[in-house]
């Protein structure tokens, strides 16, 4: 899971976000919701969300329109 991609647009001051996820697991679905509170509560309705699988499209991993994805690392 990565930082999601941000673009603005600014005749209306929305943002559109990009969620980059590996599968439809307990931590994508957390990343999703707490993305989504996140921009309830700073944007009000101002944002649209796209949610890119990268197990079902890995080829948007790399790609013009998206740029880079790099995954999350842990370190303990």
């Amino acid at each position: 899971m990565t930082t999601p991609d941000r673009e603005t647009d600014p005749q209306d001051g929305s943002w559109q976000l990009r969620l980059h996820v590996a599968g439809h697991t307990a931590k994508s679905v957390n990343a999703l919701h707490n993305l989504e509170r996140l921009c309830e509560a700073h944007l009000a309705g101002r944002y649209t969300i796209e949610v890119i699988d990268l197990l079902v499209h890995p080829e948007l991993a790399r790609s013009e329109t998206h740029g880079f994805v790099t995954g999350a690392i842990l370190f303990r």
